[in-house]
């Protein structure tokens, strides 16, 4: 069965991203966040309720993590905990 273009004149665009940009990587759970920082995982909860890490919320309680954006927060975060 062939779609009809309801829209003739538009084309979409194709996708010129590699699959590393669009994050395929798996996303990280609280729990394996928490193992790569080495602290709690209600930690890691609590600092992505306050906006202080990267994260997705699905849900009203489910949190994920990209792997890439936790390890750069922790490059660019890694000379703020001197005091």
């Amino acid at each position: 069965m062939k779609v009809e273009n309801p829209n003739p004149g538009f084309a979409p665009e194709e996708p010129s991203a590699s699959p590393q940009d669009l994050g395929t990587e798996p996303l990280w759970t609280a729990e394996e966040v928490a193992q790569y920082l080495k602290l709690q995982p209600e930690t890691v909860r609590t600092m992505a309720r306050r906006g202080e890490l990267p994260c997705l919320k699905l849900g009203k309680r489910l949190w994920r993590f990209r792997p890439a954006e936790i390890k750069n927060w922790v490059l660019t975060n890694q000379n703020n905990s001197s005091a």
